[in-house]
């Protein structure tokens, strides 16, 4: 993030993560360039740290729904209508899967 920022590859990061141990790199961040803005993103079932909400310029919080959307179908198939892959159980969001 740090690097990134002094290349000015980003105007606005995103970060997904309720990790604390990240808030002193963005306070860094925001103090060197304050026109740099900063998001925080929750996964589902988590909350925000309060130490990276104070740090960054904005929250949000990726939901249940949002997963639903971008996940592909369950199975996938060739052109001939042979499955190619499945995807497995336990990679689907519990509220899908049930």
């Amino acid at each position: 993030m740090l690097n990134l920022a002094y290349k000015n590859a980003y105007d606005h990061a995103y970060l997904i993560s309720n990790d604390s141990d990240l808030s002193p790199a963005i306070h860094l961040i925001r103090t060197n360039f304050p026109e740099k803005m900063f998001t925080t993103i929750s996964p589902p079932h988590y909350y925000h740290s309060n130490e990276l909400i104070k740090a960054s310029s904005g929250k949000a919080k990726i939901k249940i729904e949002h997963l639903k959307r971008c996940l592909f179908p369950q199975n996938i198939f060739d052109v001939g209508g042979n499955i190619v892959t499945t995807c497995p159980k336990e990679y689907m969001p519990q509220e899908i899967s049930s």
